[in-house]
């Protein structure tokens, strides 16, 4: 919090619209400059970062920094983490439709068709497992102290 002018949660929760105003505006100035850099956290956002990157470029030319950011590596770390996290939940989801797509008659063999079966479940008990273990790591960070410097 203390990138957006504020010492704890508690004292942008207690603001003011007025007040906040500005460090809202310098979040969003923040995740342009995040978007604008193109740098994805995964190779499976990459496409879309380039592309977001490109039309940034050409609203803000050639400038380096969009007015207003103010990038860190903590911060980056930050939207890198809100990404990821649906990336992954995604992920999960499409590895359960593939379960769902292929039925028993789409094998010639038994043995063939149980060996698919386990597959998919290990891969999707290994997704949603590490799916929870960040989840519980998030949740863990999120509880503690409600005045904890965020950045």
């Amino acid at each position: 919090m203390k990138w957006l002018g504020y010492d704890s949660l508690k004292t942008f929760v207690g603001a003011s619209i007025e007040e906040r105003r500005p460090a809202e505006e310098r979040f969003a100035r923040t995740f342009e400059q995040y978007l604008k850099d193109g740098r994805a956290p995964s190779a499976g956002l990459q496409s879309l970062f380039r592309r977001f990157a490109n039309w940034l470029k050409a609203i803000y030319g050639f400038m380096t920094a969009v007015p207003g950011s103010q990038m860190s590596d903590d911060v980056r770390r930050m939207f890198d983490r809100l990404f990821v996290a649906e990336e992954q939940q995604t992920e999960a989801r499409l590895r359960y439709d593939l379960y769902q797509a292929l039925n028993r008659e789409d094998f010639s063999e038994e043995e063939a068709y149980q060996a698919y079966l386990a597959l998919m479940k290990e891969s999707i008990d290994a997704a949603n497992e590490d799916l929870t273990a960040r989840g519980m790591r998030d949740m863990r960070y999120l509880s503690g102290p409600t005045d904890r410097i965020l950045a």
